[in-house]
């Protein structure tokens, strides 16, 4: 890729996207094997820095500098965790979802959001069996656009929004993802006691997942929307064991592949959680499951 080709990259990402990537500074990660691209690393140039791996980039983030990695189309091994710095942004180039896959490291947790404000869109993960995906305790951060899979096995989860750990993940936002079926949970909020997880918002994904579509905590909750999403093959769509109250909390617009209103979760939903105008087999569910 030559260099002029850059600037119009960033061009598309910032047009795509409706942003603007010149508050920090933006990290190209392309192929090592990329003639092209490698020759671009002797180069200085004004649209970015390349980097030949995934990791190098996010090294080279800064905290809040609002940086940007954009992340070329093949198969990325990552040599450590996804963990990038709070209030970086890390794109696929748009239209190239499918093409443009982040495999974690063996087993190893494929990520982790732990700083403020990070977005991640338009890229398909692979999970290492029997570990977590992504695991989100950084605040306000944004997962869009995204697809996961296992690499082999069973993931633990996808996602997974840890209300035990500050910030506590408050103000997550998951928004038009794929999670495919071989997932013990493709989303599990966590709170481990210390009834932390709020102002969670699940939209407009289409969850196949293993056992549980959406793992709900096992204590109080508040301000959680999990709405527009579709939900297919899992054997609890949501799983509300041990849930206790969840002040503000919506389930809205949702359709799910099961037979009726009660074949949605696998226990009582609280009635604390407002349960509005989702749809099974049988037609619009009004009433919370029982």
């Amino acid at each position: 890729m030559l260099g002029m080709d850059y600037s119009r990259l960033r061009a598309l990402v910032e047009s795509t996207y409706g942003l603007s990537l010149g508050t920090g500074r933006v990290f190209f990660v392309g192929d090592s094997t990329n003639r092209w691209h490698v020759e671009e690393l002797v180069n200085n140039k004004v649209d970015g820095t390349v980097r030949t791996s995934l990791t190098s980039a996010l090294g080279s983030c800064e905290i809040g500098r609002g940086d940007v990695v954009i992340v070329m189309p093949g198969d990325h091994t990552l040599d450590g965790t996804f963990s990038p710095e709070g209030g970086t942004r890390i794109y696929g180039v748009p239209g190239m979802q499918e093409a443009t896959t982040i495999i974690a490291k063996a087993a190893t947790q494929l990520g982790a959001l732990s700083g403020t404000r990070t977005v991640v869109q338009g890229l398909s993960f692979q999970v290492i069996n029997a570990t977590d995906g992504v695991v989100v305790t950084g605040s306000n951060c944004v997962i869009k656009d995204c697809s996961f899979r296992a690499v082999s096995g069973t993931a633990t989860t996808f996602i997974k929004v840890n209300g035990a750990t500050t910030p506590f993940g408050a103000g997550t936002r998951i928004e038009n993802c794929f999670f495919a079926d071989d997932a013990v949970s493709a989303i599990d909020l966590d709170t481990d006691g210390n009834d932390k997880i709020e102002d969670v918002i699940i939209e407009g994904c289409h969850i196949i997942g293993g056992t549980n579509g959406v793992k709900l905590p096992a204590h109080n909750c508040e301000t959680v929307f999990i709405t527009n999403n579709v939900f297919a093959a899992s054997t609890n769509p949501i799983n509300v064991t041990a849930l206790k109250t969840g002040t503000g909390s919506v389930i809205s617009g949702n359709s799910f592949g099961v037979a009726a209103t009660n074949d949605c979760t696998n226990a009582a939903l609280p009635a604390s959680w407002f349960w509005v105008n989702n749809y099974t087999r049988a037609g619009l569910s009004a009433a919370n499951p029982a």
